[in-house]
């Protein structure tokens, strides 16, 4: 399914089971500025959110439940409920493909890139993109939703 970029005057996101809200470096992250930014595209149609991470040791786990619990606190509200998953050892489309259902919507952050090979990394939403059957919202991380250059809109 193709890259669906969120105009910068969105308010909500379609109707969806529920966003899948992919966090590949929960780190480097304003969980205020991201958990106010997908309550306000959630409560439109009162969408679950969940956050999701991937770990590659026991180590992180606890450090990534903290801060996905975090943000889910900050998203919270009267209208919309979160939820947070940390998977282990998954790469980002398995893990993907696992949890999501086909009336899911998943939110990537656009300027996450992943290896897929010795010497060559793509943009994980465009990777999720071509290898899912569901639609990819793109996210700039700290400056709120914005149309993506270089990605053509879905619909």
């Amino acid at each position: 399914m193709a890259l669906i970029p969120i105009p910068s005057d969105c308010l909500s996101l379609p109707a969806a089971r529920r966003l899948v809200v992919i966090l590949p470096n929960y780190r480097q992250i304003d969980a205020y500025q991201l958990g106010k930014q997908v309550r306000n595209l959630a409560s439109g149609y009162k969408t679950p959110v969940l956050y999701l991470t991937i770990v590659n040791d026991y180590d992180s786990e606890l450090p990534a439940l903290h801060a996905l619990t975090h943000l889910a606190a900050i998203t919270n509200d009267a209208r919309v409920r979160a939820d947070v998953m940390v998977e282990y050892g998954l790469s980002w489309p398995s893990a993907v493909q696992r949890i999501c259902g086909p009336e899911d919507a998943v939110l990537c952050m656009d300027e996450y890139r992943i290896r897929t090979g010795i010497f060559h990394q793509e943009q994980l939403s465009t990777l999720l993109g071509k290898k899912l059957n569901l639609p990819v919202y793109l996210y700039l991380n700290g400056s709120g939703p914005h149309s993506a250059a270089g990605h053509k809109n879905g619909r």
